[in-house]
């Protein structure tokens, strides 16, 4: 008796995990498909925007297209990142912003930019707040492209990211010309974005323009 219920009890458990792998295939089969039509839609409104860039005879209207293209693609490269293998809700930081900038360097490198990365933290985090740290370093990126538009040369920009038993911190600095009167008179995209950001983390963001542009963000691990 003790056998058979052995038996009984052995067979059950094997149906149940098959059924258990059964479903997660399924899951599995699902995301990858959610991932592949995800980008496929921010490709069509990269495209699009594209399409509309070529119609505007202002420069002013085609950089703010032309920026918002490039926010398309880091979130196109961020998608890919973290779910084109198998999806988890953490991730490792350091690796993930190493990898992240990166693919920065290759999108924006050609106009004129050099990153400087110098990531230290090594904290898993929820994958949550990945995205946001990354949106940010992808602002401070785009608004020091920015100044180097409006300058007429390249520019360079330090991105350090650390961490301690409270606090991940994101201390940014470039060589460009600064932003203090932009932000005055009319607060820019990517200054809200980053302060919004921020604040969705429980987190501050301060920047100071007079010399350059210098962030510094602090966001609870």
């Amino acid at each position: 008796d003790a056998e058979r219920r052995e038996a009984e009890l052995a067979e059950r458990v094997a149906v149940r995990t098959a059924e258990l792998e059964r479903a997660l295939d399924s899951q599995r089969t699902l995301l990858a498909e959610l991932h592949h039509r995800t980008k496929n839609n921010l490709q069509l409104v990269s495209s699009i925007l594209s399409y509309e860039g070529e119609t505007l005879a202002s420069d002013a209207d085609e950089q703010r297209v032309e920026a918002a293209q490039d926010r398309i693609r880091a979130l196109a490269r961020l998608h890919d990142l973290l779910y084109a293998s198998t999806p988890t809700d953490k991730t490792d930081l350091g690796y993930f912003l190493d990898r992240f900038i990166q693919e920065l360097t290759g999108l924006v490198g050609h106009r004129g930019l050099t990153i400087n990365p110098a990531i230290t933290v090594d904290r898993t985090v929820p994958v949550d707040t990945a995205i946001r740290v990354a949106l940010m370093i992808n602002e401070i990126v785009l608004n020091t492209l920015e100044h180097a538009h409006a300058d007429g040369h390249g520019c360079s920009v330090d991105i350090a990211v650390t961490d301690d038993d409270t606090h991940i911190s994101v201390v940014a600095s470039d060589n460009g010309p600064g932003i203090v009167a932009d932000v005055e008179t009319r607060r820019g995209l990517g200054v809200e974005l980053i302060g919004l950001l921020a604040k969705g983390l429980g987190g501050t963001a301060e920047h100071d323009g007079t010399a350059g542009v210098r962030w510094e963000i602090s966001v609870p691990r």
